[in-house]
């Protein structure tokens, strides 16, 4: 079933414009892009395979927006059938768990590396199943029933904030703004396209623009089923795209934070903590595309705790 969390229907209309479309401007394919979710915590981070398919997003939401058993790493996929996405999520969970999930299911090692995140010590506890959420909510959450009955985002979104196994601050952000009276080529008469189907098959479409990946069924399905598979020149006059995301250049090379001498004295050392920095460029448009904004921007990864072995010449050992 496609999660209700993100409200069935839209908020507000656009202008009739021309309304700017996510990658105009870009001059070469981008290494990476991340969303940032209108003032709700959450950062979205394509999920690409090795063999450069993109499959879904990762989200991940700091611990200080989380109350209670809130969800805070969630992983979303078009696995329905239909082209609606599905979210499934993860209470009190280690990063680094869920990054080993990712790892076995889209079978690459360190799937989530591009995202910045501290994912690539070994958990330290086993791989943990993330829980279903259809209707906004963990199934085995006690407010679920509640949830799943009414169908009501902002039942959902009350219930959250006092800490149910939800995806906190997610329900009420507004993105994806459609033009009245424009018709996208969707098919919603029944209502099975939700808000968060739009939300994530937008930021689908621009994946397909701005980065060199290929793009998987279920996903392309989503792209359909929302409109989103249409010309530029019917996509920017029917919809404003709002939000923020960060267009990122290529990680440099990892270095060695602090190579620690052995205490036996035989002059070797081994790498326990490594860090590597990109830079590039965050875009901001405001809410009724009439501006945009942009800003550079660089990241640093670690420095994380990554033993090396340590090398027979004596020097330090390598990081990832």
């Amino acid at each position: 079933m496609a999660a209700v969390v993100a409200a069935i229907g839209f908020q507000g209309s656009a202008l009739v414009q021309a309304n700017p479309l996510p990658w105009d401007g870009l001059t070469e394919p981008a290494e990476y892009v991340t969303f940032e979710v209108d003032d709700s915590g959450w950062t979205l981070y394509p999920v690409i395979t090795a063999d450069d398919v993109f499959v879904g997003f990762f989200g991940y939401l700091p611990d200080e927006f989380v109350v209670g058993d809130n969800v805070s790493l969630l992983w979303l996929t078009p696995d329905n059938g239909d082209g609606t996405w599905s979210m499934y999520g993860w209470s009190h969970t280690d990063i680094k768990i869920v990054s080993a999930y990712l790892d076995e299911l889209t079978a690459t090692q360190n799937v989530l590396s591009d995202t910045g995140l501290d994912v690539f010590a070994i958990p330290s506890q086993p791989i943990t199943q993330p829980k279903s959420m259809p209707f906004g909510v963990a199934v085995d959450d006690p407010f679920e029933p509640i949830v799943a009955a009414t169908q009501d985002p902002e039942i959902a979104e009350a219930l959250i904030a006092q800490g149910a196994a939800g995806a906190p601050n997610l329900t009420k952000a507004v993105n994806v703004q459609p033009v009245d009276g424009c018709p996208p080529a969707v098919n919603n008469d029944d209502g099975h396209v939700t808000k968060l189907d739009m939300e994530l098959a937008i930021r689908a479409r621009m994946i397909q623009e701005m980065m060199i990946v290929w793009l998987s069924d279920p996903i392309l399905d989503s792209l359909m089923v929302t409109g989103f598979d249409q010309d530029e020149g019917d996509i920017e006059f029917c919809f404003c795209i709002p939000g923020c995301h960060n267009v990122w250049g290529a990680w440099g090379p990892w270095s060695c934070a602090n190579p620690n001498p052995f205490l036996n004295g035989a002059g070797s050392c081994r790498c326990t903590q490594c860090s590597r920095t990109r830079t590039g460029t965050r875009v901001c448009v405001n809410l009724f595309c009439t501006t945009t904004s942009t800003a550079p921007i660089t990241a640093t990864q670690g420095p994380m705790e990554i033993a090396g072995p340590v090398n027979t010449d004596g020097s330090c050992g390598t990081c990832p």
